[in-house]
């Protein structure tokens, strides 16, 4: 019966926590950019570093900001069905301004 107390409530303070990947970033932001003129160190100011950033075969810039959350029940428990969120932002320089960019939003089953 001990066992079966400690068993649950390890459960429980796992099913409240998660892991997390990338930095979480203030996506209500994103109605703020505008193509052609909000410039690198608006974005700068608004979202921080990118996650990462790299130069496309056209010689385009390109910053990503990226976010994902996995429930602690999937990772520890191996609980199929669980759902994960995650955003990814990417923007396309041309001239150190937007050019073009995308935000995707969503949950996942895993």
């Amino acid at each position: 019966m001990k066992h079966c107390v400690i068993l649950t409530s390890l459960l429980l303070i796992l099913a409240g926590c998660a892991a997390t990947t990338g930095r979480r970033f203030d996506s209500s932001l994103v109605d703020n950019i505008q193509k052609e003129r909000t410039t690198k160190q608006e974005i700068l100011k608004w979202f921080g570093e990118p996650l990462s950033a790299s130069v496309d075969s056209s010689g385009s810039e390109v910053w990503r900001y990226s976010y994902q959350e996995i429930p602690a029940s999937t990772m520890f428990l191996g609980v199929l069905g669980a759902e994960g969120k995650q955003e990814t932002l990417i923007i396309k320089y041309s001239r150190d301004v937007v050019k073009e960019f995308s935000l995707s939003k969503g949950g996942f089953l895993h």
